[in-house]
């Protein structure tokens, strides 16, 4: 949980969303200051530990109950990138995440997963949990100019599914370079694109001896 020490502080994170959520906190004995936060996404850190459903490794995860939400379950995005951080209106840096996250229940959101480039984003979904959502994006480029280097260890987002499955579309490479590893007793219920987009990369490893289920098309896209 980030401890604020600011007289007024206004975060926005993850601008691609139509819909928000907010806290606002008077802390100040001349009932004029007030501490603002307001979040579009729910965006991994993974500070705490590898858990996706715990509180705490989400950005100001504790204060707004993520990645679960405060009022309905999965109202907003759930993201894996580096976002930009403001204070009072001025950039101050970007977020990112410190590991990988590890799905073990079934989780379900009405949104989007959007996996980004150059920041190491890995998920594993295990144990048979099952990740419901409309589209996985696995692999984006940032839209915040975040700098990211394509040669680079980390520029690949990556899914695993030990185990594992989802249920929704998965875009594996949507503009730059995604990989899907498949292993164990693990399915898709949906369509999976590879490459979508032109320069982007998608890789499907399946293991040996891996129980795979695909219910909808597979189709490779523009890239490679």
């Amino acid at each position: 949980m980030k401890k604020l020490s600011f007289c007024s502080l206004v975060v926005l994170a993850g601008l691609n969303s139509g819909s928000a959520l907010a806290a606002c906190n008077a802390t100040s004995g001349d009932g004029v200051s007030t501490i603002c936060i307001s979040i579009n996404s729910y965006d991994w850190q993974g500070d705490v530990s590898s858990d996706f459903l715990q509180s705490a490794n989400w950005d100001f995860g504790e204060l707004f109950k993520a990645p679960t939400g405060s009022d309905s379950i999965g109202n907003l995005p759930v993201q894996f990138r580096a976002e930009a951080q403001y204070v009072n209106g001025f950039f101050v840096g970007y977020n990112t995440p410190s590991g990988p996250a590890v799905l073990s229940s079934n989780y379900t959101s009405t949104s989007h997963l959007n996996m980004g480039a150059g920041v190491g984003a890995e998920l594993t979904i295990e144990n048979g949990a099952t990740y419901t959502l409309t589209n996985a994006y696995i692999g984006q480029l940032p839209t915040n100019n975040f700098p990211v280097d394509s040669s680079s260890a980390d520029y690949a987002a990556t899914l695993n599914l030990s185990n594992g499955h989802v249920n929704g579309n998965v875009i594996v490479g949507a503009d730059a370079a995604g990989v899907l590893n498949v292993s164990g007793t693990s399915s898709i219920d949906g369509n999976v694109t590879l490459a979508q987009s032109s320069g982007s990369s998608g890789e499907m490893n399946i293991a040996s001896g891996a129980n795979w289920t695909l219910s909808g098309n597979l189709t490779c896209g523009a890239g490679s």
